[in-house]
């Protein structure tokens, strides 16, 4: 369901979901790729990168985050 949040075009409820679920299940690292990728859409990058962080900070060991930092 929040994926199709996402291709309605109704970000703020899709990154709110995801909020929800970073704090339900904090080591799923999609859910920070995901947002991350809704704040791009945006061009809030910072808030991109920040949520990418966090991501990184919770399941250091997963791979896309970095990846999708640049930095993989």
């Amino acid at each position: 369901m929040v994926i199709v949040l996402g291709y309605q075009n109704k970000i703020s409820e899709a990154l709110a979901a995801y909020q929800q679920s970073m704090r339900i299940e904090p080591y799923f690292a999609a859910a920070y790729v995901i947002r991350a990728e809704l704040y791009k859409r945006q061009e809030k990058y910072k808030e991109a990168i920040d949520t990418l962080n966090l991501g990184s900070k919770a399941n250091p060991s997963d791979s896309s985050i970095p990846h999708s930092l640049g930095l993989g």
